[in-house]
């Protein structure tokens, strides 16, 4: 099913400029609010948007601040909880715009936005979420001395642009959207070290405050993503209070909603949210 994206400005509490695109569908049962990954944007979830549509569902996706058509530093970030309240200005704008049921779904870097909002929002009324292969722990190891100076440099120089070090080929197995990845010219492949000393603090936070999220949860869990670490994803799953569901994809890389095989993920999506409407 086609749909056509439509995309709006916001503007965030500190005057950066926002990016949200939607994919709305009549009379929606549902409402999805993606959270993308380090380096891409929300358009890149056309996709599942047109799978979700023939079911009903409108997605909606902000731009991160530092990504896609947002504004900020490419790959950059003052304080984690930016992106957080940027998410929150956008739950609440497509809030305003439906009653429809809304879902949350955070992908990698963007999964863990999604865990540190659902963290410290808890009174959003999300009606569930889905986080795929949320960044609980990094698998991609930087050279040492990049570790070694990353605090210092984040102090000193925290808007210096170093490349995130992620090979596309390891996104999917499906080489035609490791290909379509590279050739965006929205995709960028940067972190700078604040963005870096942030994202470490806030995985130690989503650890630390795992009893705090009792919705219900879908987790979609890559076996062979070499970006995310699986064995994190699963302990912090494991610690977390209440509906759980974690999903396992044998073979699958780091992006299980682009794999050859991403009907499967696709289809759990829709299924689990399907099951938390009646």
């Amino acid at each position: 099913m086609t749909v056509a994206e439509r995309g709006e400005e916001l503007r965030a509490a500190d005057g950066v400029r926002l990016h949200l695109r939607s994919w709305p569908v009549p009379a929606p049962r549902a409402a999805v609010l993606v959270s993308h990954g380090l380096g891409e944007h929300g358009g890149r979830y056309a996709a599942l948007a047109a799978d979700l549509a023939e079911r009903g569902i409108g997605v909606h996706a902000i731009d991160h601040r530092g990504h896609g058509l947002s504004g900020g530093a490419r790959g950059h970030v003052n304080r984690f909880a930016e992106y957080v309240r940027d998410l929150e200005q956008a739950r609440a704008r497509v809030a305003a715009a439906s009653s429809a049921p809304l879902f949350l779904l955070g992908h990698s870097l963007g999964g863990l936005i999604a865990i540190r909002h659902l963290q410290t929002h808890t009174e959003a009324p999300f009606r569930g979420a889905i986080l795929s292969a949320p960044l609980l722990g990094v698998a991609v190891r930087a050279p040492r001395w990049k570790v070694a100076v990353s605090g210092l440099l984040s102090r000193i120089a925290p808007r210096i642009p170093f490349s995130n070090a992620v090979d596309p080929g390891e996104l999917s197995a499906e080489e035609e959207y490791a290909a379509a990845y590279r050739a965006d010219p929205l995709v960028h492949a940067l972190i700078t070290p604040r963005l870096y000393t942030e994202m470490m603090a806030a995985i130690r936070a989503a650890f630390a405050d795992r009893d705090t999220v009792h919705l219900p949860m879908l987790v979609l869990a890559p076996e062979a993503d070499r970006i995310v670490l699986p064995e994190a994803v699963a302990r912090w799953a494991a610690a977390c209070p209440g509906d759980v569901d974690v999903r396992r994809y044998p073979g699958f890389r780091h992006e299980p909603l682009n794999e050859r095989d991403r009907h499967r993920a696709v289809a759990d999506v829709a299924g689990w949210i399907d099951g938390r409407l009646a």
